[in-house]
């Protein structure tokens, strides 16, 4: 178990550097190994302090350099959503990830 508010800090080959929080760690470990590297991409993108972003699918498969179908990429983030991670939305035409226990 992790002490209240424990942060785990993760980086990437480009030395750039995200935390999970406990409330994020908890959730995580409820959704497959592929589902958890879709939110690390997904959190990667974040700007700084901010809970959205919008990246497109070829980036989040560049950056963990693995091939992924557009179908294969919403079936993970399925399992994110379920627990509560992350949602999506769509405004003017882009589509959104929102980050919901940061």
């Amino acid at each position: 178990s992790f002490k209240k508010g424990y942060i785990i800090y993760i980086f990437n080959n480009g030395g750039n550097m995200i935390n999970l929080n406990e409330r994020e760690w908890k959730a995580l470990s409820q959704v497959s190994g592929e589902a958890f590297r879709i939110y690390v991409a997904i959190c990667f993108f974040l700007p700084e302090n901010q809970t959205v972003c919008d990246p497109q699918h070829s980036e989040i498969c560049e950056l963990l350099g693995r091939k992924y179908d557009k179908s294969g990429v919403r079936k993970l983030t399925k399992q994110l959503k379920k627990q509560g991670l992350i949602s999506r939305f769509e405004e003017r035409n882009i589509w959104y990830y929102k980050t919901n226990l940061r």
